[in-house]
């Protein structure tokens, strides 16, 4: 009867970690760019993120992309 219980307690124990990992993992959201519809003038990355969150629908941030000539682009979840 012990040798029951015991291996009935380790089913358990394992059961117990393996739902523990699987809600503690975390899900890394995807994003999606587009160029920013408000703002048209060059660049310039701390507005451009404001202007993305305040003015943009939805969006999470804002990033200026582009080497010569850099445009906003506002990222939304995917």
């Amino acid at each position: 009867m012990t040798s029951f219980v015991s291996k009935f307690y380790t089913f358990f124990i394992l059961l117990c970690l393996v739902f523990l990992l699987i809600f503690t993992w975390e899900v890394e959201a995807k994003l999606c760019g587009r160029p920013s519809r408000t703002l048209s003038r060059p660049c310039i990355d701390s507005e451009c993120d404001a202007k993305c969150i305040d003015s943009e629908l939805d969006a999470v941030s804002g990033y200026c992309e582009g080497f010569i000539t850099s445009d906003c682009f506002c990222y939304y979840e995917c």
